[in-house]
């Protein structure tokens, strides 16, 4: 081969090569940046929220989904609006809804969100806030939010950020728990029911505004600031609430479901003391009274409840039938009770009809262990129980003061360590609607013990002391009575300005009996208390002075003023009287407040007095505590925020070394 020809023929084949290999990079290298440019473009942004535990990014925002999640729910950037489409949202033990700071100290989006409501929505955690936020909230959008938390419904707050509040805003939203804000709580256009009886502070805000909605649950309720800064809703009365209804009017309120038990009286024209319990499905506060002249409320414990034993007492007729309306005016709405007491000498309302009755077991037979038996007392028309005799060793309980015609009653008979057989009888004493009384009969029979029984012994009261003497212008005085042998409470007679307002009604040898005097008007007077037991009668001489005659009670505070310093603390007062007394209420300065107790009547009562904190100059105030007795105040002094140095803390030792092993050390921890 001619060298001159390879040589040329070697230079051509490597011009080719060097030229496809330059297309080979210029086309690797614009794959290259295809890719990069690919991926730049799909870069995942992660927004500081997770739904459900789920982590929202901008990859599944517009369809955020995941195994505890249900419905459409969905978040805009743009917006920074979070969309909740008949979504249900189960949390677990966290949040439902967690809007937080990322470990690098930031958010995204920064400056809060809006929760957008459309259709039914519900929320569910069982440990963690159901929604918790760190930046402020605004909830909208017309539709509806429920909300099941085991802990609180909604907080937002931040340790390092006042300004961060919550709008509720023309939307409906229901929740089992409390709502805390750090800032403003405003809710507008909207209904909000919020209830939980074991937390009184259901909202919890720096402020609380309204617009175009109102407190229609507790009926009454305010807006009240309870430590000289937050913010929560109470009853008329002042008192925390365990149920909020905020409502536009749009929304049907549904009122509170009352029932009285028995539903109204009927009674004859004697004197009587009457019983009736009023409950409601939820939870309510008798803030007045308004009684009638001749038929009075005796008994009412303050505070929140769901179910209330009343004592009536009604007076004894002399005239004509007489009907009237006692009304209980609650946080709840007003409920009333009809009274009918029939004339002196009237005929009954209702036609004679002959009343037969039944029981079954016809007797009763028991041995002398322990025993609870059931017994059904049926008739052919309806009657209630007025009264029940019974042995000392018998107990009939448990039935319905309704008029009904038949009542399941349970019979407790006492263990028997007599040694011998005991026979009783328990007579009821019943009546029908048309006023007559009937009694009937059940004969109980238990078996001895093996002991040899000891003879029986007859009844021994005391009374300690033996006879009241009480002032005119009202009085409650306590009484002990003492038995040899257990008694049980059943009844008592006496003239109208004597009550028996406090007793036990089970079985003891020994129990403290208030007895309330009413007001006199005129001279001094005297009157006897018969107090019925099921070992006989008792009876108390009561001598009340007459009008003028008596001076005014003795209110003694200890201290008598009290001086604070400017930071929260609370302190405790005695009150004392030459009178027993109870406290009515009370009065002060929203950086003040009082509470007791006791709402007896005693000679002495503990007040706790917290005194909120003092950001500003020394101020003064007083606390007019209202008792049946009479009004008496006691001056609060706090000294201004700078006055007082702050504290000081020590540690001592400063520092611990400690070695890999498990160690045991102990430090002082002082202060000034």
């Amino acid at each position: 081969m001619n060298p001159r020809r390879f040589g040329a023929a070697q230079n051509l084949y490597m011009m080719k090569t060097k030229y496809h290999l330059s297309i080979f990079l210029i086309a690797l290298f614009a794959a290259l940046m295809a890719f990069a440019t690919d991926v730049g473009a799909k870069k995942t942004t992660t927004y500081s929220i997770r739904i459900g535990g789920v982590q929202v990014t901008s990859k599944n925002a517009s369809n955020i989904t995941g195994p505890n999640i249900t419905g459409k729910v969905s978040f805009d950037i743009n917006t920074r609006t979070l969309t909740l489409n008949n979504a249900t949202i189960d949390g677990g033990d966290i949040s439902s809804i967690f809007y937080y700071y990322f470990g690098n100290g930031k958010m995204n989006p920064p400056d809060g969100i809006i929760i957008r409501l459309q259709g039914n929505n519900t929320l569910k955690s069982r440990v963690e806030e159901a929604i918790y936020a760190n930046a402020s909230l605004r909830i909208t959008g017309g539709g509806s939010l429920t909300i099941e938390s085991g802990n609180m419904a909604i907080r937002v707050g931040h340790p390092h950020k006042n300004d961060l509040n919550l709008t509720i805003d023309g939307c409906t939203l229901t929740a089992n728990r409390g709502i805390y804000v750090k800032g403003s709580l405003q809710i507008n256009n909207s209904n909000v029911h919020v209830k939980y009886p074991n937390d009184g502070h259901l909202f919890d805000a720096l402020n609380i505004n309204l617009s175009g909605c109102k407190i229609v649950r507790p009926v009454g309720g305010k807006i009240k600031c309870y430590n000289g800064t937050r913010y929560t809703v109470v009853t008329e009365s002042g008192q925390l609430c365990g149920e909020i209804r905020i409502s536009t009017g749009s929304d049907p309120e549904q009122p509170a479901k009352f029932t009285l038990t028995p539903s109204e009286l009927n009674v004859d024209a004697n004197y009587h003391h009457q019983t009736v319990e009023l409950s409601c499905d939820e939870q309510f506060e008798v803030a007045r009274l308004d009684n009638l002249d001749w038929a009075i409320i005796v008994s009412n414990k303050p505070g929140m409840h769901y179910s209330q034993t009343h004592r009536i007492v009604i007076h004894k007729n002399t005239g004509a039938e007489r009907t009237g309306t006692i009304t209980f005016k609650t946080t709840a709405g007003d409920v009333k009770l009809k009274v009918t007491q029939r004339a002196a000498s009237s005929t009954p309302s209702e036609p004679e009809q002959p009343a037969k009755f039944t029981l079954d077991p016809k007797e009763l037979k028991a041995d002398a262990k322990l025993n609870y038996k059931e017994v059904t007392l049926s008739c052919n028309v309806p009657y209630r129980v007025t009264k029940i005799k019974e042995p000392d060793w018998v107990s009939a309980t448990k039935f319905s003061p309704d008029y009904e015609k038949n009542k399941e009653i349970t019979v407790n008979i006492y263990f028997n360590v007599t040694g011998k057989a005991r026979t009783g009888e328990i007579t009821f004493t019943v009546e029908t609607k048309n006023g007559k009384e009937h009694t009937v009969t059940l004969p109980v029979t238990q078996q001895g013990a093996e002991e040899t029984p000891e003879p029986e012994q007859p009844a021994k009261f005391t009374l300690e002391p033996k006879e009241l003497t009480a002032v005119a212008k009202g009085d409650g005085k306590l009484v002990t009575l003492s038995c040899n042998k257990p008694y049980r409470v059943n009844n008592y007679d006496s003239p109208y300005w004597l009550l028996l307002t406090e007793y036990s009604s089970d079985y003891k040898e020994r129990q403290t009996l208030k007895i309330t005097v009413k007001k006199n008007p005129g001279a001094e007077r005297t009157g006897e208390i018969t107090i019925k037991t099921t070992e006989g009668n008792v009876t108390l001489k009561v001598t009340q002075r007459g009008t003028g005659s008596t001076p005014s009670a003795k209110l003694t505070l200890d201290p008598k003023e009290l001086t604070s310093g400017p930071n929260w603390n609370n302190q405790e007062v005695t009150l004392s009287c030459d009178e027993l007394y109870y406290i009515k209420a009370y009065d002060a300065p929203d950086w003040l407040s009082a509470s007791w107790i006791n709402s007896n009547y005693e000679k002495s009562h503990n007040l706790r007095i917290v005194i909120l904190q003092n950001t500003g100059a020394e101020r003064t105030g007083e606390i007019t505590i209202k008792t049946s007795e009479g009004n008496v105040k006691l001056k609060v002094t706090q000294r201004a925020a700078s006055s007082t140095p702050s504290a000081n803390l020590t540690l001592d030792p400063k520092a611990l070394t400690m070695k890999y092993h498990r160690n045991e050390a102990e430090v002082t921890l002082a202060c000034s």
